[in-house]
This record gives C-alpha cells, structure tokens and sequence, in this order.
C-alpha cells in the first residue's frame, strides 16, 4: 500500500481520486489486522472486490530494499523510500532472464517454487516442501510453450500434454481428442469484448462523438454469425459494460435484449436522418453539415467521408474474420470504408492509448481482440475502462452522466444502481461492441482429474490429481 500511494499515478487500474487515493490513513495494530481508513463511506459490493483485490501481500523482511547490496530495512515507510523500493523491484523483474535465480523471487508463499523460467515461455515450477497449505499431487509443474496453435494442437493428439487447448477453428476436431483420452471443456472467463474508437482524434474523432454514428457502426456487427462461423459456436455476445455469460445477477434484461442488433436498414437509416449521403458500396459523405435535427453533427464539414482506419491484432484468426466481415458489411450497406491493417497484439495495445486532441493524437480504431477481463476489478462497475480520465479509457470516452452512474455504484450497495450504469452506457456505446471467445476451449486428459476452471481464471494446479 505505500507503494502503491507513493507511484499511486503508474498504477494501471488508477482513476484519480480512487483507490488507493481514497484510503486517508492505514495502521497495522497488530500481526494479523490492517485497518484502513476511508474519505467517506463506499459500496462494500466495490470495496471488496474492485479495491481491497488490488492488493498482493509482498514480503516485507525480503523485499523492502533499494538496491540488490544494501540492507532490508523499513524504506517504504517515507514516499522517497517507497519510490526507490518500487523502482528497485521493478527493474529486477524486468530480467527475466534471473527468474530462476534471483534471491527475491525464491521468497515464496504458495504450493509451488519457480525452478526453471526461459523467455520462450518454457516454464517448471517444483512443489513448495514449506508450504503449509494444499500439496501438490506431483513433484513438478511443467508450463510448455508452442509457437503456432497447430503445434500445440499436434502435441494434445500425441498425448505428450495433460492439459491444454483447442483454437476455435479446430473444434472439429475435438471428437479426435476424446478418443485419444481427453475431456473437452469449454472455459468462460468473466470478460467483455470490444474495440476501442478513438473521441479525441482530430480528424474523426467529432464523427465518433455523433451517438447516431457510433448505433450505426454498432448495427454492422453481426454479432451472431460471427460467434456461429468465426468462433464455431465457442463464444458469446457483449451488448453492454457488464458480462452476460457466465449468468449472474448483474445482467440486465435491457442489454441481454441486446439495444443494437444487426440491422443493415436501420443503420442505413440513422445516417440518412442524420445528413449523411449514403452510396452503399461507395464513400458515404456529409450532405447537411451542421448542429441542428437531420445535420451531420459538430465538427463536421461538408464532404467529409465515412473513412476511417482500423488497425487489429494479427494473432487470432476469428479477429481476422470480426473485422473482414464488419468491412464487409459496413461498406455494401452504408459506404463506410474500413482501412483495415494488422499488427501484433503488444504493437495495438501500445497504439490504443487515451490522448489529447492534437497532431500526435492519431490513431483510430484499434482492436487488440480481447477487450477487458474482469479482475482484480471483479465488480463490473467500468471505472478502470469507461470513466473520464483513467488510464485505460483507450478512446478517451466522456460522458458526464456516466461518471455520475460509475462513482454512485462505489458508494451505494446492491445491483440497483449498477443496473442502472449499465442500462446506460449499453446503448451509449462508449466502444464497438463485438463478441467474446470463450477464454479457452480446454482439453483435459483423462488421467487428470481435479481440475477446476474459474470464470476469474485462477489456476490452481495444486489441486489437481493423476491417476496411476
């Protein structure tokens, strides 16, 4: 925590003013309680699973140092000392390369040690003898890497894996599988998919401000045709800021009703009642510029095209077949014309950052194909994604009303006014909504038993046992 308060503005799930901005004092009173205390009081719903989850314990008696020769001491106790620590174990976990072998990652408190770590991946871990919790069944736990899907995909059919995966494009497959002594289990993770336009580009940015724009676009995803052919039936729809698989209470009726439906006449429509001159298979321009009812909108001039440039992760082929078919679509019914140009993921991710209107400020639309899981901010309130000035609103997306809904569901209990923000900004479209792969079609040999999948994607391989 006192790292965390002193590099509070590095910290990626940061919004200003929360946590940990809104803990005013913490004390320890004894070995086994920490008391916090609060700017005013808050949801315990928000408290207790989007604040209080993101803290990890660290070892104090082992980590709290400012340089790999100096002493273990209590630096964290003063801003500058906290600084340092934080800057010190951030540039020893910056070397992989001594995972294995630095003294302050064999401090350990769970079932398994690091024994052997590669930057391919290649990962051992060994059981941990002092751990006083659940043992593993087995001595080692080997993490393999492949560097293709295929690759992977031939090692299951070998039998040389306990547990791994199929690509969605493979499904067809998994009868194979089941023969050669798998169990196949679809995993969903608690998760939302889209990508992110972006509001303060300033060439197309006042066209992704016009709602009517963004329910157009919206009306060009099908939705259920990708899940059906690109994700071959493994996936499920996001319509909306919170999950609708796995089912919860947090749902709403209004977004599993899905506000924005593929619907190639009504988004024809909207841009036509909105000064649009539509040429399906053409370029679509703006005929009435202007602020007033059936004009194109602020900041939009006359003869501006509906063109813009979408650039998406080259690593998965169902973002491949999203984004063609979205081309498609939008350019045969509406003359929206979709530049479309891949790269990989850490390269889009690395592109789709909020920035101020101005020249640098160029990116578009980025699609990094996996949206947002939940956690540590379990509690699907959006402030990390959707709220006015936090780190990871990509587009920069602000909406006055939408603050006001995000910062009531931190201070008021119960689904009601989560209800309420989600109803919202579902057909606010703060984003293009697409849908969302199950997190991995699993394949477990038979032989493994124990094995649980937890839409918050803990793993716990301590768990497990194997059959003699």
């Amino acid at each position: 925590m006192q790292m965390l308060k002193a590099e509070q503005s590095i910290w990626p799930t940061y919004v200003p003013g929360e946590f940990p901005a809104n803990v005013t004092s913490m004390s320890a009173p004894n070995a086994s309680t920490v008391v916090f205390h609060l700017n005013e009081a808050y949801s315990t719903n928000w408290f207790l699973d989007n604040e209080l989850s993101q803290i990890t314990p660290m070892p104090a008696q082992a980590w709290d140092k400012e340089s790999a020769t100096g002493k273990i001491g209590n630096y964290t106790t003063t801003t500058v000392g906290a600084k340092a620590v934080y800057k010190f174990l951030t540039t020893q976990a910056s070397e992989p390369s001594s995972y294995a072998t630095n003294p302050l990652w064999q401090v350990v408190d769970g079932p398994f040690k690091l024994k052997t770590f590669e930057t391919t991946g290649y990962t051992v871990f060994e059981k941990n003898a002092k751990y006083s919790g659940h043992k593993p069944d087995f001595s080692e736990l080997t993490l393999e890497p492949f560097t293709t899907d295929a690759a992977e995909f031939n090692a299951l059919r070998a039998g040389t894996i306990d547990y791994g995966y199929v690509p969605p494009e493979d499904s067809s497959q998994i009868p194979l599988l089941k023969a050669d002594g798998y169990t196949s289990k679809p995993w969903i993770g608690w998760s939302i998919n889209y990508f992110s336009i972006n509001f303060n580009n300033p060439t197309v940015g006042p066209i992704f401000r016009q709602l009517y724009f963004r329910q157009a676009l919206q009306e060009m995803v099908n939705q259920p045709v990708d899940i059906k052919k690109a994700l071959y039936g493994y996936g499920y729809p996001t319509y909306g800021p919170v999950p609708i698989e796995p089912k919860t209470d947090l749902a709403t009726k209004t977004e599993e009703a899905d506000p924005y439906p593929y619907s190639p006449k009504k988004s024809k429509a909207l841009l036509k009642d909105n000064g649009w001159k539509v040429v399906p298979g053409g370029t679509t321009t703006c005929e009435k510029p202007g602020t007033g009812t059936g004009e194109c909108g602020t900041g939009i001039t006359k003869g501006e095209k509906l063109v813009f440039n979408l650039q998406y992760d080259n690593g998965y082929t169902y973002t491949t077949q999203f984004m063609e078919q979205l081309k498609s679509n939008a350019e045969a019914s509406d003359g929206i014309d979709l530049n479309l140009t891949t790269a990989p993921f850490n390269t889009v991710l690395a592109n789709a950052v909020p920035c101020n209107v101005g020249p640098s400020c160029t990116w578009q639309m980025e699609n990094w194909g996996e949206g947002w899981s939940f956690g540590p901010d379990f509690y699907p309130t959006g402030e990390s994604i959707f709220e006015t000035g936090s780190g990871i609103n990509e587009g920069s997306y602000s909406n006055s009303i939408n603050d006001a809904n995000i910062n009531l569901t931190h201070t008021i209990s119960g689904v009601a006014i989560l209800d309420k923000y989600e109803n919202y900004l579902a057909k606010q479209l703060p984003d293009v909504w697409q849908p969302d792969p199950d997190f991995q079609i699993s394949e477990v040999k038979d032989t493994l038993k124990g094995v649980t999948q937890s839409a918050i994607l803990n793993f716990t391989p301590e768990y497990w046992t194997l059959s003699k």
